[in-house]
């Protein structure tokens, strides 16, 4: 599939050198690994590939003051990341012990919500995220499968002729065998679909694997001739994955372009904003620092010690500072206000953040007024929610794949787990990222029962999803059954004629269909 490297344009920084990437040859995968470098960076406020220009710079371009650094790039991703695949929930469509006993010990073994979240955050911050499935046959029956997160910096495609992916190569660096210390080579483990010898693919065939050692930048098939290529050695043989067909790397792009084999960094096209926005509160401090402790000028000479030696000036409290006549001594008069600044910095904050659609409630920044209006949440939330509907899409497809090879294929072959058939699906589902007001909700569901536009088992789902425990329908039924006893256990009067039905001999209904009521007690006793 044709990659265009534009796609990374705007993660090349005028005057930054260019980092280095020894197992990345093409231009291409250059660019990748370069963009992932620096949204992480921009992340972490990690000031390696991006520094603002200090203007209080000695005349030997030593810092005068430390540069400010605002984690612009963390407020962006977590801001986002807040209303992201909130509430994941795995539903099959119809019952089967091994399966769902398995996938429930599964995701708890796996610390899943936690990966979950961590695969979000950075499939904002870098643009991919890739789940990768392995298995283990000399682990105990039952826990053979594991689930991690791959870097996707380590992950490099395979495609044919026709642009489809047929494979993959995930390309790590490891201590090179009998080499010195701190020696490295690279380690690549290639996955593929095999095909005949016309180089279409074998319908229904096992995936391949093989695992190698290389010369660092000197492993890459798809760009390099096979004289160039250098084996160090094989750590496994190539083989088939019995049972295994499709590839066990499941990649989640965010902001994908049109056919695009990889994704875009959430903050892709913000660097100069936010190098900007550091640069701007940089200069504001160091325009405070002057204003502050002042800048002076002089008409006379540098002062000077008894022998004629130049020393420092001595400009503070209880010193006097001495000149001839017509000398002139006076502080320079600088900027008045910081205001221009502040308004320029709060523009260009707004401006990022209204590109990636992050309003200030979804920072925290909410009058309880706008919390309690139902209309005024949505408008305010809504660039934000519509802006990660995409995303979340892609995640639940991503997922959904995942988890029927897993159940189709990982299961049978690894776990002794039979195919539970075509017939059985999970269904990937999130929660509703708009925040609820529960004592409102809750109001409305109970007027809609009382006015019976409601089912028991509708209001149960409903109570359930705002009170964070599960309740039934049941649960419901015999609330108010209890409810109606104790309403008749309570009221004297309907106690007394239900005393004088019981001693007459009369059956009362309502006392019969209160289950443990006081009244139906009395009768029976009567009886």
């Amino acid at each position: 599939m044709a990659q265009n490297v534009a796609q990374y344009g705007s993660s090349k920084i005028p005057g930054v050198p260019e980092p280095s990437f020894p197992n990345a040859y093409s231009e291409f995968d250059k660019a990748r690994l370069r963009s992932y470098k620096l949204y992480e960076d921009l992340y972490f406020t990690n000031t390696e590939d991006y520094k603002v220009i200090l203007r209080g710079q000695d005349a030997e371009g030593n810092e005068q003051n430390r540069p400010v650094y605002i984690p612009n790039a963390q407020k962006i991703v977590e801001g986002k990341l807040g209303y992201l695949c909130k509430g994941f929930k795995l539903t099959p469509n119809k019952t089967n012990t091994q399966v769902d006993d398995y996938i429930t010990k599964l995701l708890k073994r796996e610390n899943w919500d936690l990966k979950l979240r961590s695969q979000n955050r950075w499939k904002l911050v870098r643009g991919d995220s890739h789940w990768y499935i392995t298995a283990d046959e000399n682990k105990p029956e039952g826990s053979r499968i594991s689930i991690h997160e791959l870097d996707p910096s380590t992950f490099y495609p395979i495609e044919d002729d026709e642009d489809r992916m047929i494979g993959c190569y995930i390309v790590d660096e490891v201590p090179l065998p009998g080499g010195k210390k701190g020696e490295v080579c690279a380690r690549v483990q290639k996955y593929w679909r095999p095909t005949d010898n016309d180089g279409n693919l074998v319908p229904d065939a096992d995936i391949k694997y093989k695992s190698e050692l290389y010369e660092t930048g000197k492993w890459d098939e798809r760009n390099l001739d096979a004289k160039d290529l250098k084996v160090i050695s094989t750590e496994e043989p190539e083989k088939d994955l019995p049972g295994i067909k499709s590839l066990p790397v499941y990649r989640d792009r965010n902001n994908p372009p049109q056919n695009g084999v990889f994704g875009r960094s959430e903050l892709a096209g913000l660097e100069a904003l936010i190098i900007d926005v550091n640069q701007m509160m940089t200069d504001e401090e160091l325009t405070l620092i002057m204003h502050g402790l002042g800048v002076f000028a002089t008409s006379a000479g540098a002062p000077r010690d008894s022998a004629g030696n130049i020393v420092p000036w001595q400009i503070s409290p209880l010193t006097v500072i001495e000149h001839g006549t017509n000398d002139k001594f006076y502080r320079v008069e600088g900027v008045g206000s910081v205001q221009p600044m502040q308004d320029h910095m709060k523009y260009a904050d707004s401006q990022i953040q209204q590109t990636v659609g992050l309003s200030d409630m979804a920072l925290g920044v909410v009058d309880s007024a706008t919390a309690e209006s139902g209309i005024a949440l949505q408008l305010k939330l809504g660039p934000t929610i519509v802006s990660n509907i995409e995303k979340q899409d892609v995640t639940k497809s991503v997922l959904a794949q995942m988890f029927y090879d897993l159940i189709r294929f990982w299961l049978p072959a690894f776990e002794s787990i039979s195919d539970p058939g075509e017939d059985y699906d999970v269904e990937i589902t999130f929660e509703d990222p708009m925040p609820v007001n529960r004592e409102k909700r809750f109001e409305q569901l109970m007027a809609l029962w009382d006015a019976s536009l409601i089912s028991a088992k509708k209001i149960t789902e409903e109570l359930s999803k705002i009170l964070g425990f599960e309740l039934t329908e049941a649960d419901f039924k015999a609330a108010i059954e209890d409810k109606k006893s104790m309403a008749i256990a309570t009221d004297p009067l309907y106690a007394s004629m239900g005393q004088d039905a019981a001693n007459a001999g009369i059956q009362d209904p309502n006392a019969q269909n209160a289950s443990g009521g006081a009244a139906g007690a009395a009768g029976a006793t009567g009886a």
